[in-house]
């Protein structure tokens, strides 16, 4: 588990699965995080920040760990957005992933362009009614194979966001 100083306040879990490392990285829970999303939404580069304030502590652990192959990025909200940029730190080294969960669209087209050059597979789920995916507009794209989620209205709300309702609609889909 890592857990940076506040006011930056990233919270990240590592974990093995068999040849596998996966980082799961925390979404918005406070007001600093809320904070990050709005400052990089005005081109302050909070995301990439937040990836860089721990990439090295990641990178650590990582390289403590065996025969790994393959590496997955993750992340729920702003966590997703985190993701985004830790992504391409593996692509060289291991085979690398992304999964988010109803992260923003933090992805300017320089990263998108890198993204795809990288050959890195991406999915991106998100759930009906759930405004998160759709900020901030603009030059900021969402990047990766899309899979929609039943939500539980139809119209925007933030009762669509939650991890717990993300948890529940991906279940769903296995049954």
């Amino acid at each position: 588990w890592i857990d940076t100083a506040a006011p930056d306040d990233t919270q990240v879990a590592i974990f093995r699965r068999h040849h596998a490392a996966v980082i799961a990285i925390r979404g918005t829970t406070t007001l600093w995080d809320w904070a990050a999303n709005l400052g990089a939404r005005f081109g302050l580069g909070s995301w990439r920040r937040r990836w860089a304030n721990v990439s090295d502590q990641i990178k650590n652990e990582i390289s403590r760990l065996d025969n790994v192959h393959a590496v997955y990025l993750t992340g729920h909200s702003l966590g997703g957005a985190i993701a985004y940029y830790g992504v391409l730190d593996y692509c060289d080294t291991h085979s690398a992933e992304l999964v988010t969960f109803g992260a923003p669209r933090a992805v300017s087209p320089r990263l998108e362009q890198a993204l795809m050059l990288s050959g890195v597979t991406a999915r991106r789920y998100e759930v009906a009614g759930d405004p998160i995916p759709w900020i901030p507009r603009g030059r900021w794209r969402s990047f990766g194979v899309r899979h929609m989620l039943r939500g539980l209205t139809w119209f925007p709300s933030l009762r669509n966001h939650t991890v717990g309702h993300y948890m529940s609609a991906s279940q769903a889909l296995e049954s």
